[in-house]
């Protein structure tokens, strides 16, 4: 079953991974665009991520991500500058969001 619990962590979590990856890995620089102190970002991220390096490859590629939340969980559309677009869906952003890169 799917919780309105844990679809706003699994959002949060992925906002946060973001805004790593547009930091560029810099934890001080993320908080400060989040607008949270950096012990907060340590506290939110938890013991272990679930994303790698791949969100910030895509990202540097210059693709949009878009996250349509639906019913039974949440699609992912990557559109790349070569207007090729890839989609998956998934039971969360984060698996939906993983699903689509493995299909790229």
């Amino acid at each position: 079953m799917i919780t309105l619990e844990k679809q706003l962590q699994t959002a949060q979590n992925l906002f946060l991974q973001l805004a790593l990856d547009a930091a560029h890995g810099d934890k001080a620089k993320a908080a400060n665009s989040l607008g949270i102190s950096l012990a907060t970002l340590y506290r939110k991220l938890g013991p272990k991520r679930s994303f790698d390096n791949s969100v910030l490859n895509v990202l540097q590629t210059g693709a949009e991500l878009s996250f349509i939340p639906k019913l039974d969980g949440w699609r992912v559309i990557i559109s790349l500058p070569n207007n090729k677009t890839f989609s998956k869906d998934g039971t969360s952003p984060e698996l939906a969001l993983t699903n689509t890169l493995k299909s790229m």
